[in-house]
C-alpha cells in the first residue's frame, strides 16, 4: 500500500499543476459538512483522487470531508483518509502552505486514528514528500534539501509561533470557552492559560 498512497499522491500533484488557472479561481462554490469553502482546486483534486482509485480498480473505502465515505470493489481491506487539498485557503491565495493529506488504515466499522497504518503528505506547490508507516521507524521523504524531521532546537515557549484555527463555529461561543478575553471596540482580546 506504500506504493499507492505514493502514487495517489504524485497522480494529484500532476493533475492540479496543469490546472494553474484552477488555483487562482477564488470563487466559493460551497461548503464541506465541515465549514470549509471549497473552490475549483477542491473539485479538481478530488476529482484527481477518484479517477486514480477507479482506474488502480483496487477494492478500497475512500473518505474525504467533501465526498464522505465511498466504496470501491467488494471487501475492501483498507480505508483511506483523503484531505485532497489541505489547506485551501493557501492555495487560493498563491501560497505554498497546502498538501495532500493521506492516511491508510485496515476497514473495519469502527476505524479509529490509532488503526492508521500509512500516511504521506505532499506539498502541491513543489511536490516534496514525506511519507511513513508503522512498520519502520523513519521517514522517507522526496524533494526536501535537509534531513526530516528538522525540528528546531529551540525550547522556550515564548519563541513559539503559534496558529489555530476554527471552521464553522461562532467564535463568540467557541473563544470564551477556550480562553479567556473580552470583545472591546468590536476586537477579541485573547489572554489563554497555558498548563
Amino acid at each position: 500500500m506504500k506504493t499507492y498512497i505514493i502514487e495517489l499522491g504524485k497522480y494529484v500533484y500532476n493533475k492540479v499543476e496543469n490546472q494553474k488557472g484552477t488555483l487562482k479561481n477564488r470563487i466559493v462554490n460551497g461548503y464541506s459538512s465541515g465549514g470549509d469553502a471549497q473552490f475549483s482546486i477542491d473539485t479538481a483534486a478530488e476529482n484527481a483522487v477518484l479517477e486514480y482509485i477507479s482506474d488502480k480498480k483496487e477494492p478500497v473505502a475512500f473518505y474525504t470531508e467533501d465526498g464522505g465515505l465511498k466504496i470501491f470493489g467488494e471487501n475492501p481491506q483498507y480505508i483511506l483518509i483523503v484531505d485532497p487539498i489541505d489547506g485551501t485557503r493557501p492555495a487560493a491565495a498563491g501560497l505554498e502552505m497546502f498538501c495532500i493529506s493521506i492516511a491508510l488504515a485496515k476497514y473495519k466499522n469502527n476505524s479509529k486514528i490509532k488503526d492508521i497504518e500509512y500516511a504521506f503528505l505532499m506539498k502541491l506547490k513543489t511536490g516534496n514528500y514525506m511519507y511513513s508507516d508503522i512498520f519502520s521507524n523513519s521517514i522517507e521523504f522526496e524533494g526536501y534539501n535537509s534531513q526530516l524531521p528538522n525540528l528546531s532546537q529551540g525550547k522556550d515557549i515564548k519563541n513559539m509561533f503559534w496558529s489555530f484555527e476554527f471552521n464553522a463555529l461562532s467564535e463568540r461561543i467557541l473563544l470564551p470557552q477556550a480562553c479567556t478575553g473580552r470583545w472591546p471596540n468590536g476586537r477579541w482580546e485573547m489572554n489563554f492559560g497555558l498548563a
